[in-house]
């Protein structure tokens, strides 16, 4: 899928079928009015939360503005979750700006975000780590 990006480069995610699963995967985008159809109903989800929005006040990036801050990534998985008819398994939040954002902080936003709409988290969130291979996931 085409995801919305740096205007002079092509930027694409995922979204990969084998039998009954699907795994989606987005991480340079940001924009996410249409992601929400990729995301829906996928077994698993790795998408990208690149910047918290205090700590890119602290350390401007010009280039963050095409990437996804925290509080949009958080707003587009409960947008997903909502319109699934069946929670993923897990999902991994990746692409995570070494600056201007933490592991702690992203999750914190999806978590807040479920529990403003009064939304169950009812699916493994994570983070991806950054200078290695995360532990094997296995899809059920």
């Amino acid at each position: 899928m085409e995801l919305p990006h740096d205007p002079d480069f092509l930027t694409c995610g995922f979204v990969i079928r084998a039998g009954r699963k699907k795994i989606a995967v987005a991480t340079d985008f940001h924009e996410a009015d249409a992601m929400v159809e990729h995301l829906a109903d996928a077994d698993f989800i790795f998408i990208k939360a690149n910047h918290d929005l205090d700590l890119l006040k602290k350390y401007w990036n010009h280039a963050s503005t095409f990437h996804m801050s925290n509080p949009k990534t958080a707003q587009l998985l409960y947008q997903a979750r909502k319109s699934s008819r069946k929670p993923p398994q897990g999902i991994m939040l990746g692409h995570l700006s070494k600056q201007r954002n933490t592991g702690d902080l992203a999750m914190d936003a999806v978590r807040d975000r479920f529990r403003e709409e009064g939304a169950d988290l009812d699916f493994k969130l994570e983070v991806a780590p950054r200078y290695e291979a995360s532990e094997m996931i296995r899809l059920e």
